[in-house]
């Protein structure tokens, strides 16, 4: 027996020719997966949204949210139904009553008896923790206390 070879139940381990094709298949799966993952679908903002802009705050008794800004080619607004995402204290918001957001107008929500959050209801004192994205990208989290 040569001292450099390893033997498993009497059997030579695999050959050096199968290893490199072997490390450079799994190599190349790993790097691939890395390209797809974060530079086709990446998590950075979209040049179109780049320039949006939301302000949350309090009323009395709901939280406001305004667009400020639409963004690149997104002057005329969003639609709520497919484009906006809004969460608060990690709920999504599932009703809306207008259809259409454009830039200066506000959502104002609240919460329901049965927990749900709405626009148009109203919500208790407290501070509530709000995140609103645009077509999959973030443009406000924060926290609005209602006082």
């Amino acid at each position: 027996m040569k001292a450099n070879r390893k033997y498993v139940d009497s059997r030579p381990a695999v050959s050096g020719v199968i290893e490199i094709i072997l490390l450079v298949a799994i190599t190349v799966a790993i790097v691939s997966t890395f390209y797809v993952f974060f530079g086709v679908s990446g998590s950075v903002k979209s040049a179109d949204l780049e320039n949006a802009s939301v302000v949350g705050s309090a009323t009395k008794d709901q939280i406001r949210l305004v667009l400020i800004s639409g963004g690149e080619g997104y002057n005329d607004g969003y639609n709520i139904q497919n484009d906006v995402r809004i969460f608060v204290n990690g709920i999504k918001v599932s009703q809306y009553d207008s259809l259409i957001w454009t830039i200066g107008t506000q959502i104002l929500l609240g919460d329901t008896i049965s927990g749900d959050w709405e626009e148009g209801e109203t919500c208790t004192q407290g501070s509530y923790d709000v995140t609103l994205s645009l077509k999959n990208t973030v443009v406000y989290d924060g926290t609005i206390t209602i006082d």
